[in-house]
């Protein structure tokens, strides 16, 4: 019901929807992977309203029941305690718990730039603190999306490179004026890297223990 409200464009009545399936499924005893589910549904209409700030506390509070629940295999239902008939039901439509992670490390990340879209920066700009917070933790999202695409035994290439490429446009922008003067100097003679030596420093990337570790030494 909270989705058809919402695909309807009554954002307040499927709110109050979602409020409700997220108590009833806790009464019901639902595990992590229903109640981040429902947060992360709750997030995506707050965010449709404009309520960005809202919308972000919904998706870390997905995160925290995803990731509370990690160890486990929660696409089997029946491990849930104390849920009747048809909330197991239910569960079977949602999705795995990495696929439901990876929304939220999405969402987070996305959310946690929007919020400050609007700032106009240059080369000189020094980042307030609360903006730095954020695209911090968008990087942190990323970079836990990253780890996640590498260690899976058939590595995505094109959504590896899309995330790296996230994690680097965050990077540079967080780098001290200085820093960003110098990377613009080297722009402006429009270097061509090869082939080769880009492919080597994806490789050495994604070698690294962290995405940034590579990013922060160069």
């Amino acid at each position: 019901i909270g989705d058809i409200n919402k695909n309807m464009g009554n954002l307040d009545d499927a709110l109050n929807f979602y409020q409700d399936a997220f108590k009833f499924a806790q009464q019901c005893g639902a595990g992590p992977l229903v109640l981040g589910e429902i947060c992360l549904a709750i997030s995506s209409c707050q965010q449709d309203k404009g309520d960005l700030d809202e919308a972000l506390i919904s998706a870390k509070r997905a995160r925290s029941f995803l990731e509370s629940n990690s160890s486990g295999s929660p696409s089997n239902p029946k491990e849930y305690s104390n849920v009747n008939a048809k909330t197991e039901t239910v569960i079977n439509h949602f999705s795995t718990l990495n696929e439901a992670l990876e929304r939220s490390y999405t969402v987070i990340a996305e959310l946690a730039q929007k919020i400050y879209e609007d700032v106009k920066e240059n080369s000189t700009t020094v980042l307030s603190e609360d903006i730095q917070l954020h695209l911090n933790l968008a990087v942190e999202c990323y970079e836990r999306l990253f780890d996640g695409i590498r260690q899976k035994p058939e590595i995505e290439g094109s959504k590896l490179l899309a995330v790296l490429k996230r994690i680097i446009g965050l990077k540079i922008r967080l780098a001290r004026p200085s820093q960003k003067i110098l990377l613009n100097a080297i722009k402006s003679r429009k270097i061509n890297a090869s082939q080769s030596f880009v492919s080597e420093c994806i490789m050495r990337i994604v070698a690294s223990p962290s995405a940034s570790i590579y990013m922060d030494r160069n």
